[in-house]
């Protein structure tokens, strides 16, 4: 058993361009509530946005071990993951508050890396004060080569070892491409401009379109795959409502994601009694404050504060170890390859790359 703690995530947004038609001088309302109407002046008829995010999330990993016949958790690795999207987005009103919108994300740069966790402190000298290749039960256990030995684990960008002093002991291949296809509509139940009395709620229904290639990892071909796709579409409903008082304008909203599986899809090859994608139930509250605002120009500075938790219903996801714990084709051809609870009894021409659920 793999105990995953919270990861730590840093999230760095910014809006590259966006253009609005049609804008009133008292449009500014938050992002999380955009509404487009036909009827100008009472709000935007048309807006394009080009929207970069790069996320970074660290955590570390604890495996389940039994020593001296007791089950402990000890510490061994030390979770990395590095990521930069880029979303074009544009939406058009249609009728009144109904609008239709469209956007494409493209994955720039999706990195992940496992390192010995050194968190204990100085490495050097000291006994057991932190994992390295002599400790970590990922190399004891054979899920990567160079257990006590000077070159161990994988990169899969050289596809050769890391070799001592490295407190790295994996590097998956950079994955980068079309993330999905969104296509939506989105519909103003109230809309504050037209009545100020009442808070802006915001309702819209989302398809997001897996149209690249799934994601998948073979140790024995570690950069034959790069792509992004998670292995299923995604319905989205999701319900928003935001108040502008005077500059600071607080939200909340609540949205379910139902998976879809593709053709394509990794899922309908495990074999498990659970073969379905986890369906995910979400809310958040933020607050929006306004530090400048141009309308003629329609250009604005403000702060958001955000808060967000999820619920993931019983099913299938990837974990931290996904790539770690892929199957090794081979295994098929080479029998040394195979390893136990991992490669064995594949048979498939095609590795089935996912193999811890959690």
């Amino acid at each position: 058993m793999v105990v995953i703690t919270p990861m730590r995530n840093r999230i760095l947004r910014a809006m590259a361009l966006g253009l609005a038609a049609m804008a009133p001088a008292n449009a500014g309302a938050a992002e999380v509530t955009p509404v487009l109407s036909a009827d100008a002046p009472t709000g935007r008829a048309f807006s394009l946005a080009l929207d970069f995010e790069h996320q970074s999330r660290r955590g570390p990993l604890k495996r389940d071990v039994v020593e001296n016949g007791s089950s402990i958790l000890r510490s061994d690795l030390m979770y990395r993951e590095s990521r930069d999207r880029l979303r074009v987005r544009s939406a058009g009103a249609l009728y009144q508050d109904l609008s239709a919108f469209a956007a494409l994300s493209l994955a720039l740069a999706d990195d992940r890396a496992l390192d010995f966790d050194h968190r204990a402190g100085n490495c050097g000298g000291v006994p057991n004060s932190c994992v390295t290749q002599n400790s970590s039960s990922l190399l004891r256990d054979g899920i990567f080569p160079g257990y006590g030995a000077g070159t161990f684990g994988l990169n899969a960008e050289t596809g050769q070892p890391f070799a001592s002093p490295s407190g790295r002991v994996f590097q998956g291949p950079t994955r980068k491409g079309v993330e999905y296809l969104s296509l939506g509509l989105s519909y103003g139940i109230h809309n504050q401009h037209r009545d100020a009395t009442k808070p802006t709620w915001v309702v819209s229904a989302e398809t997001r379109l897996s149209v690249g290639t799934d994601q998948r990892f073979d140790p024995g071909k570690p950069t034959a795959n790069r792509g992004v796709g998670l292995g299923y579409h995604q319905l989205i409903l999701s319900s928003v409502f935001s108040k502008d008082l005077s500059g600071i304008e607080p939200s909340m909203g609540v949205w379910l994601m139902e998976p879809i599986l593709t053709s394509s899809s990794v899922y309908q090859d495990t074999g498990l009694a659970v073969s379905t994608p986890q369906r995910r139930l979400g809310g958040h509250v933020g607050l929006e404050v306004e530090i400048w605002n141009d309308p003629a120009g329609l250009h604005r500075v403000a702060f958001e504060f955000h808060g967000a938790l999820e619920f993931r219903f019983r099913g299938l996801a990837q974990n931290e170890l996904w790539e770690a714990l892929s199957g090794d084709s081979r295994c098929t051809t080479d029998a040394t390859r195979c390893r136990a609870g991992i490669d064995t009894d594949r048979t498939m021409a095609r590795p089935t790359p996912i193999q811890a659920w959690w």
